[in-house]
């Protein structure tokens, strides 16, 4: 409990070291220029020793400033102490007792179980043979695993800690050479386990499926073992699959990842080749929101930027938020998106029901936590609005309580009235459904098939309408914190200390034991009998600080539910490393995004009036001559990919030279839509030279919206370069 606080007085840095004195606070000052130390140990009985070497008389006055320090902190730690040890003895034991009587019987009957084989499924069902075949679908066994691992760190009992390790073993064996994780599994009795072909997917071994959780929790597994016995093994084997996502899998221009990964190139606007890839399996080559995919590549990218510090994990990342806006389809006051798109950002269909309409389900699931992330990281208020009209939107769909009741002909012959959402949306937010890749509207019941009729049947005479996944408690939770106390009540969420001082352990075990005063009731909930247990421990200093500390909150789906930092439940993805704020990374600096507003430009105005743009505004070119001139300074000669983000809603094409330091290199097409809030990202390849660089895009009559150029590598420098 002790901690060295190290002082060197010339530039006043502060630097922790763990004392191994317990119940003792030592604080130290050396001043190395003149070979003064001061050591001021406190134990919690009061007693103080000062040991103090060659204490020049100059430095006198600021030995009155530390002693004065050393007191206060004294006071502090001694007055806490002391409110804590009247606490602890308000904690009900009988109920203690209780509660880990059912939470130990509980993972020692999972042990029992399945203990010889080292997982744990959430199948209730008992294995008895020597060998079985496992589906590793949803990624539900690192969680159990990990389960065992926080009893560990609850009860500091071994045995929990080898199950949980057992399934680490497990998937560290049946790992692929690349650093992916297969779909299924042959695991025997006494753990052995070799990797197999799932049966749904059919997926060769060696193929990434990034889609219902495959790769990200096995990972996080991974860094909880380590974290746990900093065996190397385990934080190679999660570094295996963090640079196999990062350098094969993670699309370097938009940042997105596609269901699955088998190393085969496609044409860039096929998301999978009719008559060689089966659709049923997902997008092979293209950005896909569904069922975990780009959302779990994301959080890979900032697990291995904070294991390592190294940025370069983070630079595809930085331009997830911008796909945000290139992927959404929704017109008007619609805000939306689907479920997959190929490498054009075109909504494709994959899997029978998975159309190319809007899946409400995608927005509080995935777009929107990645909405608050990039408001966070970068404060740009494009972000903040989207978060806000996406929720607005949704609620004024749901039934029955939306103001967009549905007027179908076929509603008056209902026996039940709707509830929820709709299965999808077109842009402008009229009902849909997609079955057999065929998309149909709710509101033309002539053109329905047999499947859609038998379902209105089934369900009282309308098409399906649910609230399954579609939950937006969370959602609002943020965002009346967001009106209430603006991007720094949000920025304030994800702050913390992943390494407490004696003073602030204090405190969290204080707290603990007030919670456990305030239960009255033995808990009904197992969760909550793990709760009350974990708080007892902690008050009563049974739980580590290593295992008790925490930073601030980490990468939750908070638009689905929210958790208290204090649960023992809280998310474990988001502790396997020791973070201070999980957002606090160089993402801003790495976009790159050279907005047009601040180029060199003729014959074209800043505008604000579409929605959507980054920046300041966009530039908005003349009925006649235009151009757009952006001066950046390469540090390397070579050919790179560059971005073009633009929108044109004019109805007809619109032609722009793109000129590189006076040639010209290419005439561009910018197809034209009904929608001048629609943007569109285009890839073109520039050749750059060691040195200053000029990028022209130019018309004589006119051309569409321009919001900013980015290069997919982040090493270029330009004046019109946002900072944040």
């Amino acid at each position: 409990m002790g901690a060295w606080l190290k002082m060197v007085s010339c530039n006043t840095l502060w630097q922790k070291h763990r004392s191994s004195a317990a119940g003792r606070l030592s604080i130290g000052w050396i001043w190395k220029e003149q070979s003064v130390a001061l050591c001021i140990t406190a134990d919690y009985d009061g007693k103080l020793e000062i040991d103090m070497q060659r204490i020049h008389k100059r430095r006198l006055w600021r030995l009155y400033i530390i002693f004065s320090l050393v007191i206060l902190l004294s006071t502090v730690c001694f007055g806490q102490q002391e409110a804590l040890d009247a606490l602890v003895p308000k904690i009900d034991s009988g109920m203690y007792t209780e509660c880990e009587k059912a939470v130990r019987e509980s993972l020692d009957k999972l042990i029992e179980k399945n203990g010889a084989y080292g997982v744990y499924p959430p199948k209730k069902n008992k294995w008895t043979g020597d060998s079985l075949m496992l589906d590793l679908e949803e990624g539900h066994l690192p969680p159990a695993a990990a389960r065992f691992l926080r009893a560990y760190e609850t009860f500091g009992d071994d045995t929990y800690l080898q199950a949980g390790l057992k399934t680490a073993d497990f998937f560290y064996q049946i790992q692929h050479e690349n650093g992916s994780f297969p779909g299924a599994a042959i695991l025997e009795r006494g753990g052995k386990a070799i990797a197999a072909i799932n049966r749904k997917h059919k997926h060769p071994l060696g193929v990434a499926r990034m889609e219902d959780a495959h790769q990200y929790p096995a990972f996080c597994l991974m860094l909880y073992a380590y974290k746990l016995t900093g065996q190397e093994n385990y934080l190679n084997s999660a570094k295996k699959w963090g640079n196999l996502f990062f350098e094969k899998i993670q699309y370097h221009d938009w940042g997105c990842s596609p269901d699955y990964w088998d190393s085969k190139t496609r044409p860039i606007g096929d998301a999978y080749v009719r008559g060689q890839d089966d659709r049923d399996r997902g997008v092979a080559n293209g950005g896909s929101y569904s069922d975990h995919a780009t959302y779990d590549g994301f959080m890979t990218t900032m697990a291995m930027y904070h294991l390592t510090k190294d940025p370069k994990y983070l630079k595809y990342s930085s331009k997830l938020g911008q796909w945000l806006f290139l992927t959404h389809m929704g017109e008007g006051a619609t805000r939306g998106w689907a479920d997959n798109y190929n490498r054009l950002n075109e909504p494709v269909p994959a899997r029978h029901h998975e159309g190319i309409n809007i899946e409400p389900r995608t927005a509080n699931r995935f777009t929107l936590p990645m909405m608050m992330w990039f408001y966070v990281m970068t404060g740009e208020e494009r972000y903040r609005i989207l978060f806000e009209e996406t929720i607005a939107w949704l609620r004024a769909m749901e039934h029955p309580n939306g103001f967009r009741a549905p007027k179908h002909p076929w509603f008056a012959e209902t026996s039940i009235a709707p509830v929820g959402w709709s299965s999808e949306y077109l842009p402008d937010g009229t009902e849909a459904y997609t079955t057999g890749y065929i998309s149909y509207r709710y509101d033309q019941p002539s053109t329905w098939p047999q499947e859609l009729k038998d379902v209105g049947i089934a369900e009282g005479g309308h098409p399906r309408y649910g609230t399954i996944k579609v939950e937006l408690s969370g959602a609002e939770k943020m965002l009346a914190i967001l009106k209430s106390e603006g991007l720094a009540g949000w920025r304030n969420l994800f702050k913390g200390n992943a390494n407490w001082n004696p003073v602030q352990f204090l405190e969290k075990r204080i707290e603990a034991a007030r919670r456990c005063i305030s239960t009255t009731a033995v808990p009904e909930s197992l969760n909550q009998k793990w709760q009350f247990v974990w708080d007892a421990r902690l008050a009563n200093g049974k739980v580590s600080l290593k295992s008790a500390t925490h930073g601030g909150h980490g990468l939750l789906k908070w638009t689905e539910t929210f958790t208290d930092l204090w649960n023992v439940h809280y998310d474990w993805t988001s502790r396997v490393i020791a973070v201070d704020n999980w957002l606090d990374v160089p993402i801003p600096a790495l976009q790159g995004f050279m907005e047009a507003e601040k180029a060199d430009f003729k014959g074209a105005e800043i505008k604000q009036d579409s929605w959507g743009y980054s920046g300041t505004g966009y530039l908005q070119p003349g009925v006649g001559a235009a151009s757009i001139s952006w001066q950046v300074s390469s540090p390397q000669t070579g050919s790179f990919k560059m971005v073009i983000v633009w929108a044109n809603g004019s109805g007809t094409d619109k032609l722009m030279d793109l000129i590189v330091n006076g040639s010209t290199l290419e005439k561009r097409t910018f197809p034209g839509s009904r929608n001048w809030s629609k943007w569109n990202g285009q890839v073109v390849d520039v050749a750059m030279k060691t040195g200053e660089n000029v990028i022209t895009l130019s018309s004589k009559v006119g051309g569409p919206h321009i919001d900013f150029i980015y290069f997919t590598e982040p090493i270029f420098r330009s004046k019109s370069v946002l900072s944040y």
